[in-house]
């Protein structure tokens, strides 16, 4: 059904699942943050084009620890991907 949207059709998704265990999270979203980087590299991928969900779906809080954590993907990208 939501195929058809730009995000669907235009992007390269990640889903990392959102553990109760902060180690296990912190570790989920480590090995994301790793493939971003590698696909970044490959496909040369800017800054400015690293979405989360809910940039795509605003009535989502996804992904929620991240955004708990960040506030938006903007802000993901700069603090994590550029360390």
């Amino acid at each position: 059904g939501k195929g058809k949207d730009w995000g669907n059709r235009y992007t390269i998704a990640i889903e990392i699942c959102s553990y109760f265990n902060d180690e296990d999270y912190r570790q989920a979203e480590n090995k994301a943050i790793s493939l971003i980087y590698s696909l970044q590299k490959k496909y040369n991928i800017p800054m400015t084009m690293i979405f989360f969900h809910q940039d795509f779906d605003n009535r989502k809080h996804c992904p929620n620890r991240m955004l708990d954590e960040y506030g938006s993907s903007k802000n993901f990208a700069y603090q994590r991907l550029e360390d």
